[in-house]
């Protein structure tokens, strides 16, 4: 082997079971502890009624037919029910996949009235082929659009107190009529081969990826968060849980939580000073967080009106996090370090990360346990040394067990060698600290929103338009006049007139009120597809420009057809009804 292959440090034993009967196993042994509070209700459950309501779903779900390897759809806001069908599909045996309640259910590539392309709702569903979905009341009429004619979509379940809109859709309190025994045991599969989870990963192709995740992946990826050799996870933790419950990172978490044993405060939606007073109010020690919130608890005057001391340590990944960023949030709340970490959904979160007191700023931290490292030569894919920019390349049990139905784009990521190859160049130093370089795959993140970039040809005459507007957009939307700033971080579709009303009302810079949406991957393929559809427009391309309140902002650049005019205030309209707050 080569000498430039890096070893992680041996993991700790992982448990050889199924992922369901881990879950089980642990649930029992939390026994009453206190697990969850609602941060907007003060509602609580102990781990005891997590066991209890989660099994009973699952023969909920068995008397409905499903059984191993059937998946079961979850497309929700954080919620304390979030975790009831997850749970229930894993003692079973089947597959849980999980969907961004904002997805769209018609593609906004082509929108011509006689050809109307399936959006990412439309494709997820296709791919992974749920057969019951949980949904949200705010997303459920979506997904019973998207789900129409879909003959192995079978029952839609309403989480919550919504009240079903039409008599497709089911309440939960309905759908759960059995309880389970108390010796209620989870079903037995492989840990190596059974796809546990299927998550979205986008692409340069635009459209989600299913990655497929193994029982194996996600014990392992929790085995390692739970060593405390690198850490201080453990159950006498208080975590507050803001990052959307669907997305990889915090998917994985919430399984951590679960099984370590900690307390979670969950916030159904960010909001500033809800945030703040939880982590205030239920004592937080824990937060699992990305870059711009980072940057709020680094630079908001409202930070010094909450007493956060019970915080004692934060992990950061999704983006990187700059050194003045690290700095304010170490001073301004007294901690040692933020530890950052880098991973993809393809790798079960983090595959390398910092680990105890060391810190280096500007490092994504060392190799996780059990994992395989190396940095390959973008043009020759020689194994390079350290110091010296390549694409980052990993193997072992945190890699994904394939993308679903797709054996080309799976082959693509995998090495003759077993090693998935990241589309990122990083380099390692001495010490083995990896350091993210740039994107080979040429993509956009903006707050943690992954976007693929696809170049025009015809550039030659372009007028650029700084899309700081097109952000403005859709972070917007949907709210009526007299919105405060916390309440329209998460939706769309207001005017850019609105937000320049809503900055001065609450005295606020641009890059201020731009703020948090959910963290999840998109392509700006799409923005590109929309400029395209102008009549105006003859060619366009976006790039990512540096942000540190963003990350990246998307930037387009367009050539005009001959003739034609058009400003950005044309192109703000045109494309304010097209996107999700996170793509414009």
């Amino acid at each position: 082997m080569s000498e430039h292959i890096l070893q992680g440090p041996e993991a700790l034993p992982v448990p050889n079971v199924s992922l369901g009967r881990y879950l089980l196993q642990r649930l029992r042994e939390h026994g009453d502890e206190q697990y969850q509070i609602d941060a907007v209700s003060g509602v609580k459950t102990t781990f005891s009624e997590v066991l209890w309501k989660s099994t009973s779903l699952a023969e909920s779900l068995r008397s409905h037919g499903v059984g191993v390897d059937d998946v079961v759809g979850v497309a929700s806001v954080n919620s304390l029910e979030f975790c009831l069908p997850v749970l229930a599909a894993y003692y079973l045996g089947a597959t849980c996949a999980t969907f961004n309640p904002l997805y769209t259910v018609h593609c906004m590539f082509v929108k011509h009235a006689s050809n109307i392309f399936p959006g990412e709702l439309s494709h997820a569903l296709n791919i992974s082929k749920p057969s019951i979905i949980f949904c949200s009341p705010t997303c459920v009429s979506k997904i019973e659009e998207a789900s129409e004619g879909l003959l192995f979509v079978r029952k839609l379940v309403v989480l919550g107190d919504g009240t079903p809109m039409s008599s497709g859709q089911v309440p939960f309190h309905s759908f759960m009529q059995r309880e389970a025994a108390a010796d209620f045991a989870a079903v037995d599969v492989d840990p190596d081969q059974h796809v546990a989870a299927i998550l979205c990963s986008s692409g340069t192709t635009g459209l989600p990826k299913g990655v497929m995740l193994t029982d194996r992946n996600i014990i392992s990826c929790i085995t390692n968060l739970a060593d405390n050799r690198f850490g201080q996870l453990n159950s006498n933790n208080t975590q507050l849980a803001v990052l959307p419950f669907f997305h990889a990172y915090a998917y994985a978490c919430q399984l951590a939580s679960l099984i370590i044993g900690f307390r979670v405060i969950v916030l159904p939606k960010f909001e500033e000073e809800l945030l703040l007073k939880s982590i205030q109010d239920h004592k937080v020690t824990l937060l699992f967080l990305v870059p711009t919130l980072l940057v709020f608890l680094g630079k908001s005057p409202k930070v010094d009106l909450y007493d956060l001391s019970s915080v004692k340590e934060i992990w950061c990944g999704a983006a990187p996090l700059s050194k003045e960023v690290q700095d304010q949030v170490t001073n301004r709340l007294k901690i040692r370090n933020v530890r950052q970490g880098y991973g993809l959904t393809e790798t079960t979160l983090a595959v390398t990360f910092i680990s105890g007191g060391r810190n280096k700023y500007g490092s994504c931290g060392t190799i996780a346990p059990g994992m395989t490292a190396k940095v390959v030569d973008l043009e020759t894919g020689a194994t390079l040394g350290p110091n010296c920019s390549g694409e980052l390349c990993f193997k072992g049990p945190l890699i994904m067990k394939g993308y679903l139905g797709d054996l080309q784009a799976t082959s693509a990521t995998m090495d003759d060698d077993g090693f998935l190859r990241t589309g990122d160049v990083g380099y390692y130093d001495q010490e083995g600290y990896f350091y993210i370089v740039e994107r080979v795959k040429e993509l956009i993140k903006y707050k943690s929103f992954q976007l693929s970039v696809v170049y025009k040809d015809n550039l030659s005459s372009p007028l650029a338009l700084n899309i700081t507007s097109f952000v403005k957009l859709n972070s917007l939307m949907r709210y009526p006049s007299g919105i405060t700033i916390s309440q329209w971080h998460y939706d769309a579709n207001v005017s850019s007139k609105m937000l320049e009303n809503i900055m001065d009302r609450q005295q606020l810079s641009v890059h201020e009120a731009l703020n948090f949406a959910y963290h999840e991957e998109v392509p700006p393929a799409e923005l590109e597809a929309i400029l395209l559809t102008h009549p105006s427009v003859q060619d366009a391309a976006v790039i990512g420009i540096p942000d540190e309140m963003s990350g990246e902002l998307p930037m387009a650049f367009i050539v005009r057809q001959p003739g034609a005019t058009i400003n950005s205030e044309m192109v703000t309209r045109f494309v304010a009804g097209e996107v999700q707050g996170f793509k414009g």
